[in-house]
């Protein structure tokens, strides 16, 4: 992100806290600590973006529209709260609401650190589900365990399976491979996410059309590598019946009745599964 784009975030960081300055004197700490959670949440997610070759300018659009509807909200609750002021003197309602804001940033942060790679306890998101009781909050903790979990599960095929193998090129290819099917996990989020649409044919080929540009980055990858040819094309004429039979299966699930949550989850899963049906390949092709 260019230097005009940092000041215009720093800019929209500073007017949250001058508005309610404004409004309600005092700043409380509580409010501070929130400000703090948004700009780690912003700088560990352009962290990720980067890392995954998804940066654009939406997340600059992202932040703008957090900071002005967490404004609102927490202006319209304290509002509510001098309204009441005359039947009870309280600012509960907005210390919980704020509660609930920092631990949604927070649950944030922490996918963004697992998407980075950095090693975080495997049942924590768990751990919060079971020990923090905010009507509202379970749905978003339980969306991040599932992001954490299927990116973790890859993870864990790199970091402990691949090493098993004999061959150094091949352990290589492998990993650039599933780095990509990683990218593919995030991708299918990002456009789940972003999607206003129920046609079932714009889904699938944006998804086929984001495929190919992370495709040809995947070739890049592997040149930019200097592996040898031989080791390419095996690994090529190996796996190729196994995308082409995951790309039906794709085809099936978009152009499937199931809800938009269901052919994300399913599309997902389906990439996981993928993953551990490529390590079994490479047992049985390539360790002798």
């Amino acid at each position: 992100m260019n230097r005009n784009a940092y000041i215009i975030e720093l800019s929209f960081l500073s007017g949250v806290l001058a508005v309610i300055r404004t409004f309600f004197g005092t700043i409380h700490t509580s409010y501070i600590i929130l400000l703090i959670l948004i700009g780690l949440d912003t700088i560990t997610g352009m962290c990720a973006a980067l890392k995954y070759k998804r940066f654009n300018s939406r997340g600059l659009y992202k932040l703008i529209k957090k900071s002005l509807t967490y404004t609102a909200t927490i202006i319209t609750i304290k509002l509510l709260e001098v309204g009441i002021i005359t039947l009870v003197d309280t600012s509960f309602l907005s210390q919980i609401l704020v509660a609930f804001l920092q631990i949604t940033e927070t649950i944030s942060i922490l996918e963004n650190l697992t998407l980075l790679g950095v090693p975080l306890p495997k049942n924590f998101i768990d751990f919060l589900l079971k020990t923090i009781a905010i009507p509202g909050l379970k749905g978003t903790l339980q969306i991040a365990r599932n992001k954490q979990r299927d990116i973790c599960e890859i993870d864990n095929i790199i970091n402990h399976q691949v090493p098993t193998l004999d061959d150094e090129y091949i352990q290589e290819l492998l990993i650039i491979r599933f780095n990509f099917w990683k990218k593919m996990i995030m991708n299918v989020i990002r456009i789940f996410e972003d999607s206003t649409s129920n046609d079932n044919k714009h889904l699938y080929y944006k998804m086929m059309s984001i495929m190919q540009v992370e495709l040809k980055d995947m070739k890049g990858i592997t040149k930019e590598a200097d592996i040898p040819e031989k080791y390419i094309n095996l690994c090529e004429k190996t796996y190729r019946p196994q995308v082409d039979k995951w790309l039906n299966k794709v085809r099936d699930i978009c152009f499937s009745d199931m809800s938009k949550e269901e052919k994300k989850s399913k599309i997902i899963n389906s990439i996981v599964v993928l993953s551990y049906e490529t390590m079994l390949n490479a047992h049985r092709v390539f360790n002798h």
